[in-house]
């Protein structure tokens, strides 16, 4: 899943909101950048979805009071704002490399979302017992 360069995250990002250095943070195969002062995250577009990786995070941060950054922390492209799956909290995409900034606000919301394939799945399941259910 991970085939960027190495040095693509060697450098450490400044957050989006705040302005402050993000840690680096292991996450399974992918590695996010969290922000110490408002919880905000950085998840680039190869390290998988957003409700997988964030998921188990423990709580920290919060809504700070600042001028949003409209660049990219990697690349320096536009940053976006787009709701997340289309009815979920707003989020910021880059339009180069399609990472995606995660407000501190917002990781929680997100990482108690389920996966949505996951959800169809077993409502298909549901749907041929139903349908296919023996007399």
């Amino acid at each position: 899943m991970n085939n960027a360069p190495e040095d693509y995250r060697h450098a450490p990002i400044r957050c989006v909101i705040c302005g402050a250095t993000m840690d680096r943070l292991q996450r399974g195969d992918a590695v996010i950048d969290r922000c110490p002062t408002c919880g905000g995250m950085w998840i680039d577009w190869y390290d998988g979805d957003a409700v997988g990786v964030l998921q188990g995070l423990p709580e920290s941060g919060g809504q700070v009071e600042g001028q949003r950054s409209s660049e990219c922390p990697r690349c320096r492209g536009a940053l976006l704002p787009e709701p997340f799956r289309d009815d979920g909290p707003e989020v910021f995409r880059c339009n180069q490399c399609f990472g995606m900034f995660v407000p501190g606000e917002a990781v929680g919301i997100i990482a108690a979302l389920r996966d949505k394939s996951a959800d169809r799945t077993a409502l298909g399941r549901w749907i041929e017992r139903v349908l296919w259910k023996s007399d």
